[in-house]
């Protein structure tokens, strides 16, 4: 049980969420660690104020370069960068991207932004925590490095800059005892795709953070990296500095007051539209009075102003289906494009646009611009794009990649969902 003035902590770690609790500056001690990868299924948190951090595969890292130190500026330029991105969530879905300074100039400053997706179903506890944070910055990174560590079975990996500032995070797909040379694959590509961006970090550790009774070592870590790959216990984890922003919390709640007004009109409709059907029914049968049709009818009239709220409701209601429909959101749709560029093949994209239709808020087109030294890899993009079994509901245009003044070659590619063009 936590005691009096102690915060509680949930932690994703390696097979499920961890329940830690303490006092606010530490140490905290571990209280149960679960199998549960939804947070929803938390049902014995203990009291006391509750601190969340989401796991690296909720959220989406967004690393860039601001042309000044000046701080009031940062939030815009964070908010034109995830825009350009195509990765701006709904404004209606709360607090869900925040942004962390990496290191600072004197006329210009690196910064982290984060996208974090809308909690789904069973995402958040059944007691709402008081603040979230992400997981990747509850571990103290060591300087210009990659960490590498379990969640829910998974490995995710994070880059620490100067003083081990959190410069990137991303999940993997790899679910082995240790790092493959998929994970290698990915570190890879994210250390080119930061060098690319001017923010390169002078790798000087790859640090595994794995149970001491791991077998075997990190193979295909150490061929990437040869000389820089350690494994290590995870160290103890810490509440950051700065604290975050992030506040999913106020999507939920509007969800919830919006689902209980919605049932509250529907059985109030539904009450007076039976009320009404019974005494025409006696009218008609009894006394076939006329005088009491008419009654029935201005009665009837009175009711048209709940029913046109009824109906404004649940309008209003399917308009929030891009923030309650995870299927519908932009940003997974993104990450699985990206997830398909070769690794360590120089191709990057420049722009990536999403369009939805009117009618449900589905995105129904996305367009890839971007380019490649070579015309290899654009190639294989392409074929990665086709088979990619999360893309599979989009045709692909995909034209020949042409060589630009430069030397490299750009390419266009268009993305179309079938079920959603008119015929």
């Amino acid at each position: 049980m936590s005691q009096k003035g102690n915060i509680v902590i949930l932690v994703p770690g390696a097979g499920g969420w961890e329940v830690w609790s303490g006092p606010a500056t530490g140490p905290y001690a571990l209280v149960e660690a679960t199998e549960m990868t939804h947070a929803g299924d938390l049902n014995s948190v203990p009291h006391g104020d509750v601190l969340m951090f989401f796991p690296v595969r909720s959220v989406i890292s967004a690393p860039f370069r601001g042309a000044t130190s000046d701080e009031e500026l940062f939030d815009d330029l964070a908010t034109m960068h995830i825009e350009r991105l195509g990765l701006r969530p709904d404004e209606d879905a709360g607090q869900l991207v925040d942004s962390f300074v990496v290191s600072r100039g004197e006329e210009e400053t690196r910064i982290l932004t984060v996208v974090l997706r809308p909690p789904g179903e069973g995402d958040l506890p059944p007691r709402s925590p008081k603040e979230f944070d992400l997981s990747a910055r509850a571990m103290p990174l060591p300087e210009n490095s990659v960490a590498l560590w379990r969640e829910f079975g998974g490995w995710v990996f994070a880059i620490g800059g100067p003083g081990g500032a959190l410069n990137y995070a991303q999940m993997s797909s790899c679910t082995e005892p240790l790092p493959d040379d998929s994970v290698a694959g990915d570190v890879g590509l994210a250390l080119t795709q930061l060098a690319l961006q001017g923010m390169s970090v002078d790798l000087q550790r790859v640090v595994v953070w794995a149970d001491a009774d791991v077998p075997g070592q990190a193979v295909a870590l150490e061929r990437a990296f040869p000389g820089l790959v350690k494994i290590e216990d995870r160290p103890p984890f810490r509440v950051p500095t700065p604290r975050s922003r992030l506040l999913p919390e106020d999507v939920r709640a509007a969800r919830r007051e919006r689902a209980g007004r919605q049932r509250r009109i529907a059985l109030a409709a539904v009450a007076l539209f039976a009320f009404l059907g019974l005494v025409g029914w006696l009218a008609f049968g009894l006394w076939q009075d006329m005088a009491k049709a008419k009654k029935l009818a201005a009665d009837a009239a009175k009711m048209r102003p709940v029913a046109e709220a009824f109906t404004e409701h649940s309008k209003k209601w399917d308009e929030l289906g891009p923030v309650v429909d995870v299927g519908q959101g932009p940003v997974e749709l993104l990450f699985q494009c990206v997830r398909q560029i070769p690794a360590n093949s120089g191709l990057r994209l420049q722009t990536a646009e999403l369009s939805s239709d009117e009618a449900g808020g589905r995105i129904k087109q996305i367009r890839l611009v971007g380019e490649a030294p070579e015309p290899g890899p654009i190639q294989k993009f392409s074929l990665a794009l086709t088979r990619s079994n999360r893309l599979s509901m989009f045709q692909w245009e995909l034209p020949p990649p042409a060589q630009t003044n430069k030397g490299t070659w750009s390419f266009t590619y268009t993305g179309v969902r079938q079920d959603l063009v008119s015929p």
